[in-house]
């Protein structure tokens, strides 16, 4: 006998903010994908507004100091979540490690820094958001 379960689609982005032009793009996908009977779970920093009904939320609040603190906090998480046990497809809306599908919504971080001063790259978050745009876009990348 043959259990008819739904297969989930995790999407994975840190904030959700209604009036977002990446969030508006993240939740017309999310919800034509629940259309065509996938389950969804979205794993974010914040979610402002009220939730679709039947997505299954999922809220980490980061206590780092910097933006870039944060988000090595909320990637570690997702990490510890081992979202891809959960889902048959993790989609990603800002650059992080260990997705199957990045939605390019966002410019090159590596060249806009290159065209600055060239003590910007000696920053953390110069380093962070460059370790999380190789992890996307790296030849060894699974992405």
């Amino acid at each position: 006998m043959s259990v008819n379960v739904k297969k989930t689609l995790a999407f994975c982005l840190y904030r959700y903010f209604p009036h977002g032009g990446l969030q508006r793009d993240m939740l017309r996908i999310a919800l034509a994908c629940q259309r065509r009977g996938y389950a969804i779970a979205v794993y974010t920093t914040t979610w402002e507004g009220a939730p679709p009904d039947e997505f299954k939320l999922h809220t980490y609040h980061p206590t780092g100091f910097t933006n870039h603190g944060r988000m090595r906090q909320f990637h570690a998480w997702l990490t510890v979540k081992r979202v891809h046990q959960e889902a048959a497809c993790v989609v990603g809306f800002n650059k992080m490690p260990n997705l199957d599908v990045y939605f390019a919504g966002d410019s090159c971080f590596a060249q806009r820094a290159r065209r600055r001063n060239p003590l910007v790259r000696l920053t953390g978050r110069y380093r962070t958001y460059a370790a999380l745009e190789a992890a996307v876009f790296s030849p060894g990348s699974p992405t």
